[in-house]
């Protein structure tokens, strides 16, 4: 069977507005430290442009890294990614099943135990129904919870919540897979458990695209660079050309 060579993300000018206060209500020392624009238009509520007519594609086998300072706009990438929010301009489009993973885990049943929520978890990612049981099992080894499975997860640490979120995203074999800030979240055992496992992620996943303030775990895993300032797309391209330059503007900026 022919392998697809289509991108399995494209972006065309992709820009998302989010309502603000009223006009005239932001001074400009605030705007100085919104993550966006904000943009002003007369008899309009004021909104923050958090992303600016973004463009680029995704081939089979990248794995980009998503640069920028706090306030850049690289959760919300991700979010429009996952269709969480829609475009209020320009398109995107993406081919092929999507997986997040998040720090926060939405969707996730606080009431439920953790196995429950792996079982949700599962039927949502498509898995067929006669392999849960075994997924199950392969969490409850990977994120060593131990009993705790049995509770629910309004109980669990950050850190609890993520070992299962990481056990299940990376049991489902993912087409594309967005994470964002994963390795920021854990003890240094489990950090480190996660790392080796995300090697095999990236082998079985079409397209990765990662959030990281990290530029070591960027190097680690990521063959392109994705660089956001304020919204806008800045560079993309080759880690080792995007990055340099990411690093060199941010000094120059402190």
């Amino acid at each position: 069977m022919a392998v697809s060579t289509a991108p399995m993300i494209e972006l065309k000018s992709a820009s998302l507005e989010l309502p603000a206060r009223s006009p005239g209500q932001i001074s400009t020392t605030a705007e100085q430290h919104v993550g966006g624009e904000v943009v002003r238009r007369r008899g309009r509520a004021a909104r923050v442009r958090v992303l600016h007519e973004v463009s680029f594609s995704a081939d089979p086998g990248m794995c980009i890294g998503i640069l920028g300072l706090n306030g850049a706009g690289k959760s919300t990438l991700l979010r429009v990614l996952a269709g969480i929010y829609q475009p209020t301009s320009g398109e995107v489009h993406t081919n092929g099943r999507v997986t997040t993973l998040f720090t926060n885990q939405l969707g996730m049943n606080q009431n439920a135990t953790g196995e429950e929520n792996v079982r949700l978890m599962s039927l949502l990612l498509g898995i067929p129904y006669k392999k849960i049981p075994e997924l199950i099992k392969d969490v409850a080894q990977f994120s060593e919870l131990g009993e705790f499975m049995q509770l629910p997860i309004r109980t669990y640490s950050a850190g609890m919540r993520t070992r299962i979120g990481f056990g299940v995203a990376s049991a489902a074999n993912p087409e594309i897979l967005l994470i964002d800030e994963i390795f920021g979240t854990g003890d240094h055992s489990f950090v480190s458990k996660a790392r080796d496992r995300m090697h095999h992620l990236i082998e079985g996943s079409g397209v990765v695209v990662l959030a990281s303030h990290s530029p070591d775990i960027l190097k680690q895993y990521c063959s392109h660079a994705l660089w956001l300032d304020r919204g806008r797309l800045m560079g993309f391209g080759k880690l080792g050309d995007v990055l340099p330059e990411y690093r060199e503007r941010t000094l120059q900026c402190k």
